[in-house]
């Protein structure tokens, strides 16, 4: 039996085991970054808060900008390759409580952005995404490459098999 693995907001987390689940609940406006590496069956997920850091904070978990190159780097310290890695992203909602009269933050879709830049940067292409909207989100990764998601007062359902 694996291990459930919680990323939580600002985490990068990798595994190998293949009974493993890495699962980042209550997604809003984070944006996580799912990445397999099928050859070796490494699976890591970064939990992205914000798009970008600034010298006075640079989480490295926490920012577009230094969390890609991060989960990079570890997933191939586990024995992944840039080359190979096949990549889901998941999240980046606007949530009702964020969407009162004043100007809208839209941090959701900068994030979504902020990702797709990064991972463009990083020569990474993102196979499927489920991004935007108005609902939360849980996030499961099977360490066998399954990305699965679960959608607020929805059925869990497989975005998509990154060992493929």
């Amino acid at each position: 039996m694996g291990e459930s693995i919680v990323v939580g907001i600002g985490e990068i987390k990798c595994s190998r085991e293949p009974e493993n689940v890495l699962i980042a609940p209550d997604l809003g406006a984070g944006v996580c970054v799912c990445a397999y590496d099928p050859q070796e069956r490494v699976a890591g997920v970064a939990h992205v808060a914000l798009p970008a850091s600034s010298e006075e904070d640079s989480a490295t978990g926490r920012f577009a900008d230094t969390a890609i190159p991060a989960l990079i780097e570890r997933m191939s310290e586990a024995g992944g390759s840039s080359e190979r890695i096949r990549v889901a992203i998941v999240g980046g909602a606007e949530l009702a409580g964020f969407r009162g009269n004043g100007p809208r933050l839209e941090l959701g879709a900068r994030n979504v952005d902020a990702v797709r830049t990064e991972l463009d940067r990083a020569n990474v292409v993102v196979v499927a995404a489920d991004v935007g909207g108005a609902d939360g989100r849980t996030l499961l990764l099977t360490a066998a490459g399954h990305v699965c998601v679960k959608a607020a007062g929805k059925r869990e359902r497989e975005l998509v098999h990154l060992g493929f």
